[in-house]
C-alpha cells in the first residue's frame, strides 16, 4: 500500500458495497471524506459531543441510529483526529455492541 488512506480505501471496498452507508464520527479527519467519496459510499455523519468535563464522547445513541437507518460500518480513528479524544475500552465496546452485535449461533445446513 503507497499510503493509509489507500489502504483504507481497500478496506472499505472490500467491507462494504458500493453506494453503502458508512458511519463517521465528526468531526473527522478530512481525507476519511474523501476515502468515502472515491469508494462511492454515502456517508452519515456521527456527532462527537462535548461533555460538562471538555472531553468528547461519541453519541452511541445517533451511531445506533445510522445503524437502525442502513449504515454497516463504522470508521473509527483512535485518538479521534482532530479532537483528540481517546476512546476507553468500555466505549470501543459499546461501538461494537453497535457495529457489530452478537447474532444467534446456528447450525450447518
Amino acid at each position: 500500500m503507497p499510503d493509509v488512506l489507500k489502504g483504507m480505501e481497500v478496506v472499505v471496498e472490500f467491507l462494504t458495497r458500493p453506494e453503502s452507508p458508512v458511519a463517521l464520527p465528526v468531526p473527522a479527519y478530512m481525507p476519511f471524506f474523501d476515502v468515502l467519496h472515491v469508494t462511492g459510499r454515502q456517508r452519515v455523519e456521527v456527532p462527537m459531543v462535548q461533555q460538562d468535563s471538555g472531553r468528547y464522547l461519541l453519541d452511541l445513541d445517533a451511531l445506533q441510529a445510522a445503524f437502525v437507518r442502513g449504515a454497516g460500518s463504522v470508521i473509527i480513528c483512535n485518538p479521534n483526529n482532530p479532537l483528540g479524544t481517546a476512546f476507553t475500552e468500555a466505549e470501543l465496546r459499546a461501538i461494537v455492541d453497535i457495529a457489530a452485535p452478537p447474532r444467534p449461533a446456528t447450525a450447518p445446513g
